[in-house]
């Protein structure tokens, strides 16, 4: 008989799993959709057997398939991403049907299109899409021709070709991309060796066409068994049931009663963090059974920031973060446009002044540790060097001029400051350390590997002289940095680039691809995850943020080369079906939890944001439904309203000794300054007592101030 095993959403199902495997492991195996649950797994199984024993054999699905993968051919490796980028680079830039679409000799035009079709090359391996798809997507161009690129249209028309040739060149270099194992793995998995005798496939919901065929070949040989969580609801498991001929669903567990759902409304990201922080507050003292989703990563560092630095209690953090959000990667930018903006003037290297300052302002480079450990002494001397430049007001600046001309200039200022005696070769002798390793050094890096090496020296110097490995989860952003580095050095591109910008573009859009994976393992604490974090996992509370349109589903519906229409004739799945796989997780999640607690921002700007979600609406239907009230709000969302203070703030006069009467007495007074004392007094004592200003900037144009000046000067 043909079953599935279905566990209610009430129940735990790695609990359920943990039972039903029985307690002989030696020819088992779990198979789970991600990482995280493997490690509850192996905690229920040391709780219930309270000894030593051998555990089971434990996957997320992408190990399972490279175990397998290695069954087949265990000499190959799996390729880094650049690698891949390369390969299809050599690929479209050899092709010469392209060059009049595409400037192959232009980096800027040709690697956008190698990105993306990295993506969709791996979608079609694991969608399984055959040569016969290829060819009458290509009979069917014509029809959708008028909706694409040019680009788009030729590409997609030698689409069979790219796929062939990437191919062959990455089984010459025995290397295969995630895509290709998946596919390989599916066309040979009656002929794998298995070294389990039954393999538990847990908490899976719409497989991807190479799943599909992995898992039902075993489970219809009866070496897999298949234990769903409440999929019943959805369209997709009647077709599923349909192609696979299922007989029955076994339940196991009993159903329970449904979640208490709260709403809560929010104008922007602070007030969304500070009620979480109230709620939060509250809830911790009846359980610790709790999890915070944020599916928005922007949001991470506000939580960090303004809820878990309050709270005196545990956090494990398991999500992914935008590599490019980091602070690194903002030094890297500033490093970047400093070089594609210099201009060589009779032989002589020039720098935007206000490029050359961003390098030298950047926290990380001006607390680097250069005066005898005294990284304070390293922020004077910069602030040394931008009075300088701004006294100079020079639109551009000479890395030789600042070394021979500064240290004249700042030897006494900065032995003042200090409070020790620096000499002027001292002084000179830093800030050609400076200069070398984050100015020239990238100015002469003119390939992959170069610019991987160069980028290596510098970050290394932060980490050694520096304050980087001092900010919060540092380490992570550090260590995924360095495994994208070395994909620059390894990538096997040791041609020299035409444009540095050229150069620059492929390691943003490459750090634009990577997430940082900040994977916790202590099971203790607020579990802090992304929505898919939470797969077959299940808690008391839950609290989710951001659960706004265009987050939560995030799917873009925009594909630049594929329609939704030739997508269906490759066979690949459509925005429609990835934005079920959000609502299917998102609705377990609740489902499974005591209590919930969501929150959105109505008036969101955002652009990323809309309305709240539709899941939102789908849980206020479901409650519609059931309670039978449709005129009034049966979840009413509670508004969240910070508190406002108007009391007036109370400053000190400062009281009128000899020396400020004195001053008084001396000063040339103007309209300005009888405005400024009329408007506030304290802001005439600072401006015309005590003589502060603002920082000066060398101005690229002259501003509205100092053309008055300018016009007063000239009348005058």
């Amino acid at each position: 008989m043909r079953k599935f095993y279905n566990v209610p959403n009430s129940e735990n199902i790695i609990e359920i799993v943990a039972n039903f495997i029985g307690e002989d492991f030696q020819d088992k195996a779990v198979v789970f959709p991600g990482k995280r649950p493997s490690f509850y797994l192996r905690k229920i199984l040391s709780e219930k057997f309270k000894k030593p024993f051998f555990s089971p054999s434990i996957f997320s699905i992408d190990l399972f398939i490279k175990k397998l993968k290695e069954e087949i051919n265990p000499y190959e490796r799996e390729a880094k991403f650049l690698e891949r980028i390369g390969i299809i680079y050599k690929v479209l830039s050899s092709q010469s049907s392209f060059k009049n679409y595409i400037n192959v000799e232009k980096e800027e035009e040709i690697f956008p299109w190698c990105f993306y079709l990295n993506s969709l090359l791996e979608e079609m391996d694991i969608e399984m899409v055959e040569e016969k798809n290829l060819k009458e997507l290509t009979l069917q161009m014509e029809f959708e021709s008028e909706n694409l690129q040019e680009t788009a249209i030729i590409i997609l028309e030698n689409l069979e070709e790219i796929n062939r040739k990437v191919k062959e060149l990455m089984r010459e270099k025995k290397i295969y991309s995630r895509g290709m194992a998946y596919r390989e793995v599916a066309e040979n998995i009656e002929k794998i060796p298995l070294p389990w005798n039954k393999i538990f496939f847990s908490g899976f919901f719409l497989l991807n066409k190479a799943e599909e065929i992995i898992i039902r070949h075993l489970w219809e040989e009866g070496k897999g068994e298949v234990i769903i969580q409440e999929v019943e609801r959805f369209d997709y498991f009647q077709e599923w049931k349909e192609r696979w001929k299922i007989n029955e669903t076994v339940t196991l567990g009993k159903k329970g009663k449904e979640p208490e759902v709260s709403l809560f409304e929010s104008y922007d990201t602070s007030s969304e963090m500070l009620q979480l922080r109230k709620k939060l507050k509250e809830e911790i003292k009846k359980t610790s059974n709790i999890a915070v989703v944020l599916p928005y990563p922007n949001s991470l560092f506000p939580f960090l920031e303004e809820v878990a630095s309050y709270l005196n209690t545990d956090f494990n953090l398991t999500m992914g973060y935008p590599l490019y959000r980091v602070p690194l990667f903002t030094l890297v930018e500033e490093i970047f446009q400093a070089q594609e903006t210099l201009q060589e003037v009779n032989g002589e290297v020039l720098y935007q002044t206000r490029n050359y300052l961003g390098v030298l302002r950047h926290p990380y480079t001006k607390n680097i540790v250069l005066f005898e450990e005294r990284r304070e002494i390293t922020r004077m001397l910069v602030h040394l060097i931008e009075e300088f430049l701004n006294e100079e007001n020079s639109f551009f600046v000479s890395l030789k001029e600042i070394e021979e001309s500064f240290p004249k200039e700042a030897k006494e200022k900065l032995s003042l400051l200090s409070g020790e005696e620096i000499k002027e070769d001292e002084i000179k002798d830093k800030i050609r350390f400076i200069h070398k390793n984050f100015f020239e050094n990238f100015k002469n890096a003119s390939s992959l590997p170069l610019l991987g090496k160069t980028l290596k020296e510098a970050i290394s110097i932060l980490i050694k002289k520096g304050i980087g490995e001092r900010y919060p989860l540092s380490y992570e952003y550090f260590y995924s940095f360095f495994e994208v580095i070395e994909e620059l050095q390894k990538c096997g591109w040791e041609e020299s680039f035409p444009s540095k910008s050229s150069l620059y573009n492929v390691l943003r859009m490459r750090v634009r691809e990577g997430n940082i994976p900040f994977e916790g393992t202590p099971l203790k604490g607020i579990q802090v995850m992304g929505i898919l974090e939470t797969r077959n996992l299940k808690f008391e509370k839950v609290f989710i943020l951001d659960v706004n349109e265009g987050i939560l589903p995030g799917i873009p519906r925009y594909d630049p080369l594929l329609p939704i229409s030739l997508r269906r004739i490759l066979g690949l799945p459509d925005y429609h079906r990835k934005e079920e796989v959000f609502r299917y997780h998102f609705l377990r999640l609740c489902k499974s939890s005591s209590e919930v607690y969501l929150f959105y921002q109505e008036e969101a700007s955002d652009r990323e944001r809309g309305v709240r979600s539709r899941f939102i609406e789908e849980l206020v239907w479901e409650k519609e439904k059931e309670k039978r009230e449709f005129e009034k709000k049966v979840i009413p969302p509670e508004e969240i309203v910070l508190p406002v203070i108007f009391e007036k703030p109370h400053f000190k006069e400062p009281e009128k000794n000899e020396k400020i009467m004195e001053k008084l007495k001396n000063l040339v007074y103007s309209p300005s300054s009888f405005q400024t004392y009329l408007t506030c007094p304290l802001k005439f004592y600072y401006s015309y007592i005590l003589n502060l200003k603002e920082k000066e900037k060398v101005q690229e144009e002259m501003e509205e101030g100092d053309l008055g000046i300018l016009l007063h000067e000239i009348l005058e």
